[in-house]
């Protein structure tokens, strides 16, 4: 491959023995009109002790986790390369692009958003930004940056979350950008218990 597209699926190996995790990239760029956040990624909820044989068994997988922004293009070349592209598919679904919440605070990473007062709060929709209450946007993800590194973490306190065990255990002296992905995790539900209706929607207040 000599280049990554939107719809390629990668194959990501996991630390501490989990196995094998999958995702799509997405290039978002043309819908968005920018670059900067144009580079998307889904994670599918299948974890695979072995590498799948197709990605024909990510068909009616559910994510993961909310779509995220990644700081570019996957890496495929070099001693920095870490996944591995296994495919590539592409459907009308991977043309929505998700609301994400934005508090206009600093630091805008806190182990406990609720406690933001709700008048810092947008909906950040493609381009624009709206106000909104904490409520409406509460399972939303960030519009933050995740290098693949960061990705590969946020995959594992996933999984450790799900199973009710302590994801930082496994991240006793956690730099401060392992505690921050922690309180982004912590910060959303656990994707399977958001209404379908509302994952990666902000709830819409009716007047």
């Amino acid at each position: 491959m000599k280049k990554v597209e939107s719809g390629h699926i990668f194959e990501i190996p996991l630390p501490f023995d989990f196995g094998f995790a999958y995702g799509k990239y997405l290039d978002v760029s043309m819908i968005m009109g920018h670059k900067f956040d144009g580079h998307h990624f889904k994670v599918f909820n299948l974890i695979s002790q072995e590498p799948i044989k197709s990605i024909d068994d990510l068909k009616n997988c559910d994510l993961l986790f909310g779509q995220i922004i990644l700081v570019g293009k996957p890496n495929i070349r070099g001693k920095n390369k870490r996944w591995k592209a296994v495919g590539k598919e592409l459907n009308e679904l991977d043309l929505v692009v998700p609301d994400f919440k934005s508090a206009l605070v600093f630091p805008y990473i806190v182990e406990d958003e609720s406690k933001i007062d709700g008048d810092r709060w947008d909906i950040c929709r493609r381009d624009k930004s709206i106000k909104a209450t904490y409520n409406q946007l509460s399972h939303l993800e960030q519009p933050t940056l995740y290098a693949q590194e960061n990705v590969e973490i946020r995959i594992v306190m996933e999984i450790l979350r799900q199973r009710g065990d302590n994801p930082l255990k496994y991240y006793p002296d956690a730099e401060d950008y392992i505690v921050r992905t922690y309180w982004k995790m912590i910060n959303v539900p656990i994707y399977s218990t958001i209404p379908k209706e509302i994952r990666g929607r902000a709830i819409e207040v009716v007047a």
